[in-house]
């Protein structure tokens, strides 16, 4: 009641929405401790806040889905990933690798890059996206992991090569079918003038 006290105060409404995903997301990760299905703890999920709602004046109006185990796997990488991050940013060792810890992000990253490279504009490729362009920045300032750690593949919504090369090609066909017109034409001319 505590968190959700806190959440209350905070004038910013997308913060509320954020705070209670993340509620639900401890309440899952405790519950799976436990192996309670996900449905008891999306029910407890609802029940604190009505609990909550009864005996307050603000009241929650935030509606979450019952997320699927896969959503809370994709949540628990996303969490590692950053959690990995610091440790690289702080030069932690993980796996008793000086490098550990970015080569870990850079297998989860991994685990993404197919579903990302399909459907780019999901909020987890966004997501994701962004996780790579902090990474390789940090990346190209570390002297020791530069060598042996590969940068982070961006997911782009377009491919780069294929922007260019579209109008180019459509310059190159429109000049050469005027030029193949202006000659038609100039060999029609001639014919016509020969038989007149």
């Amino acid at each position: 009641m505590i968190y959700l006290n806190k959440l209350q105060v905070n004038p910013d409404d997308s913060y509320k929405v954020k705070g209670c995903k993340y509620l639900y997301y401890a309440l899952y990760e405790m519950a799976q401790e436990k192996s309670i299905p996900n449905e008891i703890t999306y029910k407890l999920y609802n029940d604190l806040l009505e609990t909550y709602n009864s005996k307050k004046v603000y009241k929650f109006h935030v509606n979450i889905e019952n997320f699927n185990s896969d959503t809370f796997k994709t949540l628990n990488n996303l969490l590692n990933l950053y959690k990995y991050f610091s440790k690289y940013k702080s030069k932690s060792q993980c796996h008793d690798k000086m490098c550990g810890c970015a080569e870990k992000c850079v297998e989860i990253y991994n685990e993404y890059t197919e579903r990302c490279n399909n459907h780019h504009s999901s909020s987890l490729c966004i997501e994701l996206n962004k996780f790579a362009e902090k990474f390789n920045i940090h990346l190209n300032q570390d002297d020791v992991c530069k060598g042996t750690i590969s940068k982070l593949e961006i997911f782009n919504g377009y491919n780069i090569k294929i922007i260019i090369l579209i109008p180019i090609i459509l310059i190159i066909v429109i000049s050469f079918s005027f030029f193949i017109l202006y000659k038609v034409k100039n060999n029609i001319i001639k014919y016509m003038n020969i038989k007149l």
